[in-house]
């Protein structure tokens, strides 16, 4: 076989394009079937074209690459073999995206637990068995966590798929969320404000900021691997927010 996409770029983007589609739904590029796993016939798809592979155990000795075993020699669109019994027996393959440092991978991939869509999601890294990395002719620059090539100034590799004006957007939206807990921090501490006065404040900030997080999350959903960070950063204001509240 001869790769398709030679690059974590093109393979990157093509696999990005096919988001959120399904074999429930076909026709899709990668199966003719409903009814046949396709995790292995995504990845393969994405990196060959057609759907040469379906079983994750031939990722061991497919050509155009090499198979290495275990977690620890990770990079940006390796696919990644996982083992769920620990009987050595792959059960299911996605793409690398990033490592979480925290006992996590971030992963994208096609018939998932949550849904067969292709789709980002997270999975622990005592699971994989092993990675197959292709033959890429552009190789995956060293540092980075997301597969794409060099280029510019990037402050932080998580981020290197969003703009300066995606990164202000969504801070800002961030600081709206915190700054509507603060309000509701107020009125607690507030002894002006009767129980009745707090509890009318209180429904109408818990609107405003379950709005503002739908937004934040659509956002986050919306966006690459720059999501991971977000998560973290919005994860870390809202525990701070908290602990305002003493909640």
């Amino acid at each position: 076989m001869t790769l398709t996409r030679r690059s974590p770029a093109t393979a990157a983007a093509y696999a990005l394009s096919l988001i959120g589609r399904t074999r429930d739904a076909l026709p899709v590029p990668w199966t003719d079937s409903r009814s046949i796993d396709d995790c292995a016939r995504f990845c393969s798809h994405v990196l060959w074209g057609g759907f040469p592979i379906s079983w994750v155990d031939n990722f061991k000795s497919a050509g155009d690459g090499s198979y290495g075993g275990g977690s620890t020699d990770l990079q940006p669109w390796d696919v990644l073999l996982f083992d769920w019994e620990g009987n050595g027996v792959g059960n299911h393959v996605e793409f690398m995206v990033a490592d979480l440092g925290n006992g996590t991978v971030r992963t994208y991939g096609a018939n998932g637990s949550d849904t067969r869509a292709a789709a980002y999601r997270i999975r622990p890294k005592r699971y994989i068995m092993g990675r197959f990395r292709p033959a890429w002719t552009t190789a995956t620059p060293a540092g980075s966590t997301s597969g794409r090539p060099a280029g510019g100034t990037i402050t932080n590799t998580l981020e290197d798929d969003m703009s300066k004006a995606d990164v202000d957007a969504l801070n800002k939206r961030i600081d709206n969320v915190e700054g509507l807990l603060t309000t509701i921090a107020n009125a607690i501490t507030d002894k002006r404000h009767g129980v009745i006065k707090f509890a009318q404040t209180a429904a109408e900030t818990a609107q405003t900021v379950s709005r503002q997080v739908q937004n934040l999350d659509n956002s986050v959903n919306d966006r690459g691997h720059g999501a991971v960070v977000f998560a973290q950063r919005a994860a870390e204001r809202a525990d701070a927010a908290a602990k305002k509240l003493g909640v």
